[in-house]
């Protein structure tokens, strides 16, 4: 079984950029492919600060994602709490996110 036929979910990814006269704008990403696994879980953000995960997603190592970040999972937002890239002897595998 490949890791593709695992990734059965969709997410939107919403972003925000600051142009160059600090105006923000958001774009959104939309439906991308990944592994939803939901479940409360206490993980340390990138600050250092513990705190509660709602889910934890899987995604193609090719996927960038952000920590300002927002995914959209079933209609609700939820902001990025920790990125990790996932290793094999050679190469990066997969990305798990953890969300809020």
């Amino acid at each position: 079984m490949s890791f593709n036929s695992l990734l059965i979910d969709t997410v939107d990814i919403v972003s925000k950029t600051i142009d160059k006269w600090q105006h923000a704008t958001e774009s959104t990403a939309l439906s991308i492919r990944c592994r939803v696994m939901r479940g409360t879980q206490i993980v340390r953000n990138n600050r250092g600060e513990e705190v509660v995960s709602y889910a934890k997603l899987f995604f193609l190592p090719s996927q960038t994602i952000q920590h300002d970040d927002r995914l959209k999972i079933d209609g609700a937002e939820h902001p990025v709490v920790k990125i990790s890239k996932v290793s094999n002897s050679n190469s990066i595998h997969h990305l798990e996110v953890w969300v809020s």
